[in-house]
């Protein structure tokens, strides 16, 4: 009977926990249509609004969240009541919103543009063109709004004229750049994937027998580093993408600041790194060149990078190249792997980047699994592809797929970090862990029976 109480006073507290009020959102109007955001962790649209952080009131943390997300300054109008653990506000802009014909609202001038946030449109709640994050949002809002609570709106047809002269001067050649492109739009397209993530999770396991761990383990490091560096020149750089200014010239946000270009760095190391290991190769550097080459012109023509975006990108690229020997050794210590593993973790904290805490997971698996005494030699190709495979079919799954059934950011964030360092556990001990087990064949002593 004790222990029963005891379970049932747990289930309580923690179903009154969760019933507590830890967020508030802001409600903002024009003519019938919703001010809604879309967050770069589940890449759905839903309410501007955020937790409440110790001391401020539910309608202070709505304003605050407002403003942190679009930049907005906003007054309370009156509340709305209780939806899930949010306290909703009607809120309304103090000055006009700067937003398209098309309903694309300028970001420029947010706090937090870069970061959590990748786009925010004025929609319609009847008809929401956009995915939703939570589906109850919507519906909950009928016939609670009230046309004297329009904010202020004033229409332009791009944000131009708060671009640096450098972006100014690029901002046309993009456009001539994306017409001209138009025939070679399937290239570019296989061009872009260069840059992918889902790439190259795909292509390690087809490699790890092909080059063997001791190089895909060095490889790994160059791309750690190489992620490490590019988030934090984003960062240091902090500058805007091209659609920012003309929404124009994307149909899709991408996440992050432009400066300098991922794709175009990865595609320069990777292709540059897995040329040099083939000795057939005579111009390893000048393919490389090529391959980031495309990768940047498909990143131009969709719209997320300007063109001084991935002529550094490039060089960053070409220079880890030139450091390759460094990278080589530094690949091989497990303590460099550690150590990457504490700088990511170190600017992850001070940049709140969950990039770097992706990074960070990984870095840790990789270290976790180096650290255990296995054998990591493929004595049959076909049998360790088929098991790097299918861990990396299984992390990926649970880093992109699995996160659309889900709505809470840091479940979201926690699944996709622990999705990471599973993978790094997987590629340095997973595989070679089960490759040794009798039952896949690498004992004799079955064939002896």
């Amino acid at each position: 009977m004790k222990y029963w109480l005891w379970g049932c006073w747990l289930m309580v507290s923690v179903w009154c926990q969760a019933q507590e009020v830890n967020s508030a959102v802001c409600v903002i109007q024009n003519q019938g249509k919703l001010l809604m955001v879309q967050d770069r962790v589940s890449g759905r649209f839903g309410l501007s609004g955020g937790y409440i952080e110790p001391g401020e009131t539910p309608a202070q943390a709505a304003l605050r969240e407002l403003h942190e997300e679009t930049g907005l300054t906003a007054e309370i109008v009156r509340p709305l009541g209780r939806l899930r653990n949010s306290e909703a506000f009607v809120c309304r802009s103090r000055t006009p919103i700067a937003a398209t014909p098309a309903g694309i609202v300028d970001l420029l001038s947010a706090p937090n543009l870069g970061g959590e946030i990748l786009q925010a449109r004025l929609i319609t709640p009847e008809a929401p063109e956009a995915p939703q994050r939570f589906a109850d949002q919507l519906p909950w809002l009928q016939h609670k709004l009230q046309p004297q609570d329009d904010s202020p709106i004033q229409l332009h047809d791009n944000f131009i004229a708060q671009a640096s002269l450098l972006h100014r001067a690029e901002l046309p050649w993009i456009g001539r750049i994306q017409q001209w492109s138009e025939p070679l739009e399937p290239l570019l397209t296989i061009a872009n994937l260069f840059g992918e993530q889902t790439l190259y999770m795909l292509l390690l396991p087809l490699l790890l027998p092909l080059l063997g761990w001791q190089k895909v383990r060095e490889l790994l490091f160059a791309f750690g580093t190489l992620t490490l560096l590019i988030t934090l020149a984003k960062i240091a750089v902090g500058w805007p993408r091209p659609f920012h200014f003309n929404p124009q010239l994307a149909d899709l946000a991408s996440s992050g600041f432009g400066m300098p270009s991922g794709h175009t760095a990865t595609a320069m190391l990777f292709w540059g790194w897995l040329l040099l290991e083939w000795p057939r190769c005579r111009q390893p550097l000048l393919w490389a060149t090529l391959a980031a080459f495309l990768t940047g012109w498909a990143r131009v023509q969709l719209g997320v990078h300007f063109l001084s975006d991935v002529l550094v990108g490039g060089v960053i690229g070409a220079l880890l190249l030139r450091l390759r020997p460094w990278l080589i050794r530094a690949g091989t210590n497990l303590r460099w792997w550690w150590g990457l593993s504490a700088v990511s973790l170190l600017f992850a904290w001070l940049t709140q980047s969950p990039n770097l805490a992706a990074l960070t997971s990984l870095g840790v698996g990789l270290a976790l699994g180096q650290a255990l005494p296995l054998v990591r030699h493929s004595r049959k190709p076909v049998q360790t592809t088929l098991l790097a495979l299918l861990g990396s079919i299984a992390c990926a799954l649970l880093q992109w797929q699995l996160p659309a059934l889900m709505i809470g950011s840091l479940p979201i964030l926690l699944l996709q970090w622990s999705a990471m360092a599973l993978l790094g556990l997987w590629l340095a001990a997973g595989i070679w862990w089960i490759a040794s087990l009798p039952v896949t064949g690498a004992d004799d002593e079955r064939q002896q029976a």
